[in-house]
């Protein structure tokens, strides 16, 4: 099984959501993973999307709720292309079911319960419910998680479109030079390499249109562990700033349960504390 093989096992979070958004343009990364965040009420959501008649359809919780190394199976069952009718898949035990209905012309729909009481729920669509057993139509679609710093930087970018997938290390890095866009180590997924976008790219993290090329490979490398890291406490990074000949300083926010060693073996140092007893933390 391919799951198996990426080390991710198929489950349906809780709290999971599904969207179906109007989209003229098509396939919309953006327009989904804002959707996404309205719907999960928080900015660390993780999505699937995919396009089909006109709508993006998205599958979408909260990075907090997600079990670990794992994917959603009905990630594989999104509509794509063209709609030929009404549709349900199942998945789940015995004991509790979750059932996602795409109708060929409304939202979708999610059912979660015993598997009779959903069973009579999903009656009126007039289809069978296909279960799934996280091996449909072969293909594991990893969740992608954008952070709120990631979005500020694809919003500076335009072309360049930063995602990662849950429980599996992205295969390469887009390295930003003042020519383009090349791919050499982990992080970035590189569409459009303008010298506009790649000004654009270099301001978000920093005065960097005055770096050298190395220095933009090792800041924009700098930025990604950083970016992980903080993912990985809980945390949002806030702010990741770089000057010429001077490290890279950043600013995140944690909850309150990140220790003070935790947020130092990362490089940083606690700072403020908020309202909630959460804390904010800066670059040593």
């Amino acid at each position: 099984m391919q799951g198996d093989m990426l080390g991710l096992r198929p489950e349906v979070p809780e709290s999971l959501k599904v969207l179906r958004i109007e989209s003229p343009e098509g396939l919309n990364e953006r327009t989904a993973w804002e959707n996404a965040c309205g719907k999960c009420g928080t900015e660390r959501v993780a999505y699937v999307a995919s396009y089909a008649a006109g709508y993006l359809y998205v599958l979408a919780a909260p990075v907090s709720d997600l079990p670990p190394a794992s994917w959603c199976p009905f990630a594989s069952v999104l509509p794509s292309g063209t709609l030929e009718g009404t549709v349900a898949y199942g998945f789940g035990t015995a004991a509790r079911q979750t059932v996602l209905v795409i109708p060929a012309d409304g939202d979708p729909k999610l059912f979660t319960g015993p598997p009779s009481g959903v069973a009579r729920a999903v009656e009126k669509y007039g289809v069978s419910i296909q279960t799934l057993d996280g091996e449909h139509s072969g293909t594991v679609t990893p969740w992608v998680v954008q952070s709120l710093a990631e979005e500020q930087f694809v919003r500076a970018v335009g072309g360049l479109i930063v995602r990662r997938a849950v429980g599996i290390m992205a295969a390469s890095l887009a390295v930003v030079t003042v020519c383009g866009v090349v791919s050499a180590g982990v992080g970035l997924l590189a569409s459009a390499s303008t010298e506009a976008a790649t000004k654009r790219a270099l301001a978000v993290v920093s005065d960097a249109r005055t770096l050298a090329t190395n220095d933009i490979a090792a800041q924009l490398g700098r930025f990604d562990d950083v970016d992980r890291s903080v993912l990985q406490l809980g945390g949002d990074l806030l702010s990741f700033k770089v000057t010429k000949g001077g490290p890279a300083t950043w600013r995140a926010s944690f909850p309150k349960t990140v220790t003070a060693d935790a947020i130092e073996a990362m490089g940083g140092r606690s700072d403020t504390v908020h309202a909630d007893g959460g804390v904010y933390a800066v670059s040593r």
